[in-house]
């Protein structure tokens, strides 16, 4: 999420009163000299109305959310609770910093009437306020809390199961219908969004590509716990030249014959090419800042997160004209390919291209098929070329995942000194040539295994004079079944490495 949105305003509420709130809260809400005469009653928790919501960006780069609320006046402060509720029935406590005091769980005493907590993507939050009473005026504590509810999730248009099962057949009708307006608001904002959410545990068709044009979109159940399923027809894929996110929703692209999950626009506007594309909505061009290839650019990310992908039958992202990608994720989800054709999983062509920064984070990607000659695979990519000066450094993070039978070589991935390569408790199974991706590399309690025993190991087992590590996966390792837990297959390793070193996807422990 780019930009946060206040969940509620002080309406009608004038500057003056709210340095007041400001003041009170400052000095301590128990200080008599803002009682204005409230004594011996009951009091009563904070308008929920008057909560205001923000976004602050910490030292360390991470991000909170900042909570403020107006002053009740006769308090002796607040009892606080902060809780994730995307499963409403087993609510997560935060930890809450306020003035004076801090801490997690129920009731946490503030002296104050600010609260600063931990931010998450894709989340919804419950924060329950109850004013503490003052023993100094007599004043009884509230007998209930005000409840205020807040998401971080993009505000959706819903798409009801009963009324449109077929998501195409939705999302391209609505994108036709308000073509102008959406392009208005993307022209006025760089960072304009959309998104469309399914029914948790609904199931859904895809009978046609989704061409989402220049809309950056994210395409997500209404649950976290409790994915929709979509059955992918043989025309259906995703067309973009802009960024898209698709989380919580599991995929069988068993009948789908298209070149790929995620295919960029063999149409892209001239809007997004090099020349045009002003970096981060700005004042430069990307080829102001070096960028001279004609490249098309997409900024924002394309992801795909706490998804599963069934049966995929050739590459995850494809190209036929020359795109950059300034960021490309696949996080916790599983994606088990039967890929008879033998596509690279990741195949940019048709012109200049490159991935600025790429992770594979928490997840597991596998081949039934066996057949990948290339895991990735770039036409003439050169950073610096393509990006200009945006991707003077770069990486391409594989972060404690199970990759198996994804392609058999790395190519054509040239890229300048200032990128790297990160492994990080990884397991690599029959994908070789991992050294012919370009730049520096980090390996971290990583296995490389090839079982006709030429691997080209990395991990440290073979670094220090011994032999490659089979992983030993329990298995099965089969057709996902989008019905079961983590689809019925299972890539634990139980090689002692791989074992003690928790490498590979985390699920699999």
């Amino acid at each position: 999420m780019k930009k946060m949105t206040l969940k509620k305003l002080f309406g009608g509420i004038c500057c003056a009163a709210m340095a007041l709130f400001a003041v009170s809260c400052a000095q301590g809400v128990d200080d008599e000299t803002f009682s204005s005469g409230v004594s011996n009653v009951q009091l009563t928790s904070p308008d929920v109305e008057g909560f205001v919501i923000s976004s602050q960006t910490n030292s360390d780069g991470s991000e909170s959310l900042v909570v403020e609320w107006p002053q009740v006046y006769g308090a002796g402060g607040y009892y606080v609770t902060v809780a994730v509720v995307d499963d409403p029935a087993n609510p997560k406590y935060l930890f809450v910093r306020g003035q004076a005091h801090e801490g997690e769980g129920e009731d946490v005493y503030i002296d104050g009437c600010r609260i600063v907590f931990e931010k998450i993507e894709d989340t919804s939050y419950e924060v329950r306020v109850r004013t503490a009473g003052n023993e100094k005026l007599n004043n009884k504590e509230a007998a209930e809390a005000s409840v205020f509810a807040y998401s971080t999730l993009v505000p959706a248009e819903k798409i009801l199961h009963a009324e449109n099962p077929d998501i195409a057949e939705f999302i391209n009708k609505y994108m036709a219908d308000n073509a102008e307006s959406l392009l208005a608001s993307h022209q006025a904002d760089a960072n304009f969004e959309i998104a469309f959410e399914l029914e948790a545990g609904k199931e859904y068709t895809m009978n046609d590509k989704i061409d989402l044009g220049l809309i950056t979109t994210t395409i997500r159940t209404d649950s976290k716990t409790n994915n929709a399923r979509v059955i992918m027809g043989e025309t259906s894929g995703f067309v973009i030249q802009a960024g898209l996110k698709v989380k919580f929703v599991d995929f069988d692209c068993t009948a789908s014959t298209q070149n790929a999950f995620f295919e960029l626009s063999s149409t892209p506007d001239e809007s997004i090419m090099d020349a045009n594309l002003l970096y981060k909505g700005g004042t430069a061009t990307y080829k102001q800042l070096g960028a001279g290839k004609g490249a098309y650019i997409i900024e924002d990310p394309i992801v795909l997160q706490d998804a599963m992908v069934k049966n995929m039958p050739k590459s995850f992202v494809y190209s036929s004209k020359g795109y950059g990608i300034m960021d490309l994720r696949i996080v916790r989800s599983i994606v088990q390919m039967k890929n008879e054709s033998g596509m690279q999983f990741i195949l940019l062509q048709g012109g200049n291209t490159g991935i600025k920064d790429m992770t594979i984070s928490e997840s597991t990607v596998f081949d039934l098929a066996n057949k990948g000659f290339y895991f990735i695979a770039l036409s003439n990519q050169n950073r610096p070329k393509v990006f200009g000066s945006p991707a003077s450094t770069s990486a391409w993070r594989f972060e404690a995942s199970t990759l198996y039978f994804t392609g058999k070589r790395c190519d054509r991935t040239k890229a300048d000194s200032g990128h790297t390569n990160y492994f990080t408790d990884m397991i690599f199974y029959n994908i070789q040539q991992l050294d012919r991706l370009y730049g520096n590399f980090e390996y971290t309690n990583t296995t490389v295994f090839e079982d006709s025993g030429s691997a080209q190991s990395y991990d440290a087992e073979v670094a220090a004079g011994g032999a490659p590590v089979n992983p030993g996966f329990v298995g099965p390792i089969a057709e996902l079944d989008l019905t079961v837990e983590n689809g019925g297959v299972n890539l634990c390793p139980t090689s002692a490495p791989c074992v003690d070193g928790k490498r590979g996807d985390p699920r699999w422990f």
